[in-house]
């Protein structure tokens, strides 16, 4: 949220530079950009990809720098809006021939995006203001088909799961009790109901019941839901930026810009259930983002042949990602201990991964992780960095001579939730498989998690008082472009 992935010369995006007025606009973390702002607050945009100055050295791949506007003798401003809609009627014109939801109905997209500039005189030639907002309210919505547990599935009956003698359930309980060897199936395919986890069936409850078929197969037991939902994205960024001029020899600017995203969308479960999230949504969760940039400079030039830049940078970045839900403990309800062991870090619904047959097919997923939903949660992140640069250039004859140094200060702290704090739990097909000689066959995932067997967990686990990064860099550079003649430079 705080700006988009680039990458260039096959390097990794965080080796791509950001900078804006001269001072750095990237996380130190991760590299990404920080404030992006509105189009009619730029001034100048420079790109380059290969043969940067000296003083851009601390990137391998490209340099983007940027600066704002500022205000002159005469006022001058700006509004916009842009609304894309899809109203009743276009729903009825054109309607998704690929919604496979059972009401056909088309989710609702509501994405207004408006604000505007303005900028002018506060002393005539002598001090300046440009003003800039952008705000966004989008209501984006999606469909999403996944794979839910049949009725009959839910009390253990895998009969209708049978597909050409594959996905049979064998009993863990037959069979060489090291090894595996020797099992023997189900009669009818079916798990005695007494033999069905009480805690494995109330998490079935959070997932609603098939609503068609996989399309080209006719099977009821896979690809089997379809449903719409919708991701709530709303921005409220400005920026302001004053320019004063001294003299001719003396100019001064600050700009102070503040960009704040907040972000909610359900699972294909809901809240609380999470799962999987909806084409191109592609997130579900709660995440809320503040990221705030200051910069000022004095630009001396103390004759025509030298020049002096002076410039102070300080950032902010702070992240809270949480899962919908947060402060539950559904785990605990269901009669699963050692999952939601408080109210903040571990509620929530866990994650559950739910696999199919042995090829991957028919998995199933519930509650928020990377892997279902893209939740990196909770996560927390905060960010500051202090900068000071200073360039001098001087032109001697034909060569222009530039050095500076760029010191900065940063203090950094991210404690994410790689695997999710609440526990993530896979239930493989192998538990309920056919065990031999050269491996494992049939068998099926949900049958192991009816069974309350799971196959794999893990969960991230930090320290009550995570540490915080300090970083301090001195980077000093020179340069002397020759210009030899018209048609070489050095």
């Amino acid at each position: 949220q705080g700006g988009k992935q680039i990458q260039v010369n096959g390097q990794a995006f965080s080796a791509t530079g950001f900078q804006l007025d001269g001072t750095s606009d990237q996380d130190p973390i991760l590299g990404e950009i920080l404030i992006n702002p509105p189009i009619d607050a730029i001034a100048e945009v420079k790109q380059a990809s290969q043969d940067y100055d000296a003083e851009f050295g601390y990137v391998s791949g490209g340099m983007l720098t940027y600066s704002t506007k500022s205000g002159s003798n005469a006022f001058h401003g700006s509004a916009f809006e842009y609304l894309y809609l899809n109203t009743p009627g276009f729903q009825d014109f054109a309607r998704n021939p690929f919604n496979s939801a059972e009401n056909k109905s088309v989710p609702t997209v509501h994405w207004n995006q408006f604000g505007g500039s303005i900028g002018g005189k506060v002393i005539k030639d002598k001090l300046f203001f440009f003003g800039d907002a952008q705000l966004t309210r989008r209501l984006d919505s999606e469909s999403v088909l996944t794979t839910v547990p049949t009725a009959a599935a839910r009390g253990g009956d895998f009969s209708g799961y049978i597909n050409n003698g594959n996905n049979i359930i064998y009993d863990p309980a037959t069979g060489d009790p090291v090894t595996g060897l020797g099992r023997t199936a189900f009669p009818n395919n079916t798990i005695p109901t007494n033999r069905l986890s009480s805690q494995a069936l109330a998490i079935l409850n959070y997932f609603p019941l098939p609503n068609t078929v996989e399309q080209g197969t006719g099977f009821n037991f896979r690809n089997n839901h379809a449903t719409t939902g919708s991701e709530t994205f709303n921005t409220n960024q400005w920026d302001t930026r004053w320019d004063y001029y001294l003299n001719e020899k003396n100019t001064f600017f600050g700009r102070y810009s503040y960009a704040g995203f907040t972000i909610q969308a359900p699972g294909a479960f809901g809240l609380l259930a999470g799962g999987p999230s909806f084409n191109n949504v592609g997130y579900a969760g709660s995440s809320d983002v503040l990221n705030q940039s200051l910069a000022a400079g004095w630009t001396r030039t103390i004759n025509p042949t030298l020049v002096n830049e002076f410039r102070f940078g300080y950032m902010r970045y702070r992240v809270n990602a949480v899962p919908n839900g947060v402060g539950t403990t559904p785990a605990t309800a269901a009669g699963i201990p050692g999952l939601n062991l408080d109210k903040y870090f571990t509620s929530g619904m866990p994650a559950f991964f739910i696999n199919g047959d042995q090829n991957g097919n028919g998995n199933a997923s519930l509650g928020y992780a990377l892997n279902i939903n893209s939740c990196n949660c909770p996560l927390a992140q905060r960010e500051q960095q202090y900068q000071v640069v200073d360039n001098i250039s001087k032109m001697l004859g034909n060569h222009n001579i530039k050095a500076g140094a760029d010191i900065r200060y940063a203090l950094n702290l991210r404690v994410p939730s790689d695997a999710h704090r609440a526990g993530e739990l896979t239930f493989g097909p192998s538990y309920t498989g056919l065990v031999s000689g050269t491996g494992v066959t049939q068998g099926y995932g949900l049958a192991s998690f009816l069974l309350g067997e799971s196959t794999f967990f893990r969960r991230y686990v930090s320290s009550s008082t995570d540490a915080q990064e300090r970083q301090k860099r001195w980077s000093f550079y020179g340069q002397d472009a020759w210009r030899v003649t018209s048609k070489l430079t050095v």
